[in-house]
């Protein structure tokens, strides 16, 4: 539980970074047994990931409209 709670604020940490740059790293501490994670990611590559969520939340909005 620990880890994800990590991961998710370096994920988040990370997005507010694309807001200002092209590209960010996202970077969390002892993810798993001790085990780093560090990986670069663009506003591209960010975009690419949420594209389908943002689709079910626009149909989701469309529905409530």
């Amino acid at each position: 539980m620990r880890a994800r709670l990590r991961l998710l604020d370096s994920i988040e940490k990370m997005r507010k970074l694309l807001t200002l740059n092209k590209e960010a790293e996202l970077n969390c501490d002892s993810l798993m047994e001790d085990i780093d994670y560090c990986k670069v990611f663009s506003r591209e590559d960010l975009e690419k990931l949420i594209a389908p969520f943002i689709e079910k939340f626009k149909n989701v909005v469309k529905q409530a409209v």
